[in-house]
């Protein structure tokens, strides 16, 4: 029988759906700006794991943007091994922070599989002195062994990010050769949005719950990007210098999904 226990640390609410799959679901939220934030809010991915059959834990931050930094969820996170063995698959899935997320602790949660969208793989200005789009970059501490996604990877990983927006292309090219990146040009920081309005983000978190791959039902929506009256408008105005180029300027987009 179906059943949802409630984690609650002084820094994370923990929702975990227990349904009896042998796959385990983890979603970690992007950064959440509105003020006051709703605790009951359901997860990141909601829209696709809700009628899915498979276990479910949704990581949810209670001040929506500290990028996974509090050490109670080290903590937790530390003592679950018992449980992670219980899953024979653990997908874990996020946007922007919650990419980050995802990637981050993909070794600690023994992830066979990660998708990220947009994804930070690190704001340590040592790894990344170029990301100055998010303050937590200096007022967080990225000396703890989460600090970089890129070198805790575990599993099948696959991230969209759109070449164009420079600072995740940047992020980006430091998953080459860990990851399959599958580019998305002209849509920004908000990748998960566009795939929603494509119809193809929850099909393919579908696919690979039941153990297929994603990336050609990602691959065939992008494709259909052009079909859409919004995606022109993006694409005409979108300005931003290519990765290779200088340096970018600061821009802040006001919400990082």
């Amino acid at each position: 029988m179906a059943q949802t226990k409630i984690i609650d640390l002084p820094h994370y609410r923990l929702d975990l759906h227990i349904r009896g799959s042998n796959t385990l679901a983890v979603t970690f939220e992007p950064a959440i700006r509105n003020e006051p934030l709703i605790i009951d809010r359901p997860g990141w991915g909601a829209f696709a794991l809700w009628d899915h059959k498979v276990d479910w834990l949704a990581v949810k931050p209670r001040d929506g943007c500290n990028y996974y930094r509090r050490q109670d969820w080290f903590d937790w996170l530390a003592d679950r091994g018992p449980l992670l063995c219980l899953y024979d698959r653990i997908v874990l899935m996020g946007a922007s922070m919650g990419g980050y997320g995802a990637l981050a602790f993909a070794k600690a949660m023994r992830a066979t599989h990660v998708l990220a969208f947009a994804p930070l793989t690190t704001l340590a200005q040592d790894l990344a002195p170029w990301e100055d789009r998010v303050e937590q970059r200096i007022s967080e501490d990225w000396s703890d062994p989460y600090r970089d996604g890129v070198e805790e990877l575990n599993g099948q990983v696959i991230i969209v990010t759109d070449p164009f927006e420079s600072y995740d292309a940047r992020h980006a090219q430091r998953l080459a050769g860990r990851a399959e990146i599958i580019d998305f040009p002209g849509v920004g920081h908000v990748v998960p949005l566009w795939l929603l309005k494509l119809g193809c983000l929850r099909p393919a978190i579908h696919a690979l719950l039941d153990g297929e791959d994603p990336a050609p039902i990602l691959r065939a929506g992008i494709a259909r990007r052009r079909e859409l009256e919004q995606y022109w408008g993006m694409m005409v105005g979108h300005h931003e210098a290519p990765p290779s180029g200088p340096a970018p300027e600061k821009r802040d987009n006001g919400f990082y999904f």
